[in-house]
């Protein structure tokens, strides 16, 4: 705006008070949102000298109110598990733009505005940005989110056989914790200490070396449990000898 001061007598000095109509403020109260205020004088007050010595024209002036940087925005979803879709959370920020997400991490993905889903246990960089307003500047901030490998387990399948029989095939197994998607576990490899000429009891049967028809194993924590293999008692059947009738008579039995 215009300076007065500048344009009366220099023994003579003024005041004067200022007001804005919309948005409303005046010469007291700062602009509360950014904008452009139309500034209108009034009421030139003199300390040294006389109203009475000037005619006086209140000219308006423009004031521009820019917008400033928002709080510093966080993006706390940073972590989460395979075949798990993760919930994108922010901290931080000012104003009322709306939050949103973007990646461009190969096997990343964004759903549903602020859904995080994943391939695999990779890690993918996330940029979290809310939009400006009429007070705010936009911001963002961009962090690494790594998912972690599922946790399942894997049991042999329990069996049996009879003592001195040969072992039975050890290809059964169930899986806990669940597969993700489309991804399958067609083998694993199975070991026990029985053998054929173990004695009847319980043995365990041991897992490992699970084989993916598809997925990967770097993408799930495997777990693995035993099995038993029970040998059980072998049934015996016997014979009762047949015994020849005849007459006595003395010397036929020595």
């Amino acid at each position: 705006w215009r300076d007065w001061s500048s344009d009366v007598c220099s023994s003579d000095l003024l005041t004067y008070t200022y007001t804005s109509a919309s948005p409303s403020y005046n010469s007291t109260t700062a602009p509360t949102a950014a904008g452009t205020y139309t500034i209108t004088p009034s009421a030139a007050n003199f300390t040294t000298g006389s109203a009475s010595n000037y005619t006086i024209t209140y000219e308006t002036a423009t004031l521009t109110v820019s917008a400033t940087s928002q709080s510093t925005l966080t993006l706390t979803s940073t972590s989460g598990t395979y075949g798990t879709t993760l919930k994108l959370t922010t901290s931080g920020g000012s104003g009322t733009g709306a939050v949103s997400y973007s990646t461009s991490s190969a096997g990343c993905s964004i759903t549903n505005t602020d859904s995080l889903t994943v391939t695999g246990a990779i890690t993918c960089s996330v940029t979290a940005t809310k939009a400006a307003d009429s007070n705010y500047n936009s911001a963002s901030d961009t962090k690494n989110v790594t998912f972690g490998a599922k946790s399942i387990s894997i049991t042999p399948s329990s069996v049996s056989k009879t003592y001195g029989d040969v072992n039975p095939t050890l290809n059964g197994f169930t899986i806990s914790g669940g597969l993700v998607g489309s991804d399958t576990i067609t083998s694993i490899t199975e070991t026990t200490t029985a053998i054929t000429t173990s004695d009847v009891g319980s043995y365990s049967i041991y897992a490992s070396g699970a084989l993916f028809g598809s997925g990967s194993s770097s993408n799930y924590s495997i777990t693995y449990l035993t099995g038993s293999l029970s040998i059980n008692q072998k049934t015996l059947s016997t014979t009762t000898p047949t015994i020849a009738s005849r007459s006595y008579s003395p010397g036929n039995y020595s």
